[in-house]
């Protein structure tokens, strides 16, 4: 965001159950695109660009795909796919296992990056690991990233905008390219070397200039 400050205004919104938000009993994607469509209601936009990352990604595609008013783009970084993502059985419940434990928060933070990160971001980031809570977390692993919404891809009526690091181990690059780049219609892909999952910590410069190239292809 830093780096788009000069000619692009960004908002920021937390998901439910994440930094500010209020938590959601409902943990599908479909709910969890409600509430961001509500925060951007409240905002009074005009015409945007919709940005998600990892678990926001799914999000951003779902609420996309319903074609709310003022919506000209979509970009994808770094994403949760649109099938159920390939989530191993044992990872999924040591990551439920290991909710709010600040020693596995500090693994997952130093797992998804390819290099690590200055020790503020580092310490940011496990911050907003531990402050997720249970609800959202369990209601995530176990319901949200699991939805198949194929079906949501072939509804897009937007131009889209993929970027994602050859270095992700968090959702691999093959995965990327086939359960999300191979399904949409044209889409604007970036891979970006030696960066893992956190792109906009890891390559804010790249991702910011990404954007800007794409949103100079956008409808004026």
């Amino acid at each position: 965001m830093q780096a788009l400050l000069t000619d692009v205004r960004t908002v920021a919104l937390d998901l439910p159950g994440h930094g500010a938000a209020p938590d959601l009993d409902d943990h599908h994607v479909a709910a969890q695109a409600d509430a961001v469509r509500r925060q951007i209601e409240q905002l009074s936009l005009g015409e945007y660009v919709l940005v998600g990352h990892s678990m926001g990604g799914k999000i951003a595609l779902h609420l996309a795909a319903d074609r709310p008013a003022g919506l000209v783009g979509l970009a994808l970084v770094a994403p949760s796919p649109p099938t159920p993502e390939p989530i191993p059985a044992a990872d999924r419940q040591a990551l439920i296992d290991g909710h709010g434990d600040p020693t596995q928060a500090e693994r997952t933070a130093r797992t998804i990056v390819a290099h690590p990160l200055p020790p503020t971001e580092h310490d940011a980031v496990v911050a907003d690991n531990l402050r997720t809570t249970r609800n959202s977390w369990d209601g995530w692993l176990t319901v949200g990233s699991q939805e198949n919404l194929v079906a949501d891809v072939a509804r897009l009526a937007v131009p889209t905008l993929v970027v994602f690091g050859l270095a992700d181990r968090a959702i691999a690059p093959a995965i990327h390219r086939r359960e999300t780049v191979a399904r949409l219609d044209q889409p604007t892909v970036v891979e970006l070397p030696d960066v893992g999952h956190l792109v906009p910590l890891e390559a804010p410069a790249a991702l910011a200039t990404a954007l800007r190239l794409f949103l100079a292809t956008l409808p004026s």
